[in-house]
């Protein structure tokens, strides 16, 4: 039984890590590479495209988070 708790507990980990990851480094570098964009009539399109993902993006961890953690 030892190690199956073991093994489950890395894998939480492990999903939590890769969770953090994403949401702390993936998307505020997402929204600083739209923001440098040069002046064009595409980028205001393109800078509320990506805020609309990155917001997407917490909500739908924010929301998976908790069952994670339970399982």
């Amino acid at each position: 039984m030892a190690a199956l708790d073991t093994a489950a507990a890395l894998i939480t980990l492990a999903a939590l890590f890769s969770w953090a990851n994403h949401r702390f480094i993936r998307l505020p570098t997402t929204i600083a590479l739209a923001l440098s964009l040069p002046a064009g009539p595409e980028r205001s399109a393109l800078i509320t495209v990506t805020y609309v993902v990155v917001v997407v993006s917490i909500l739908v961890q924010g929301l998976t988070l908790p069952p994670l953690l339970r399982r």
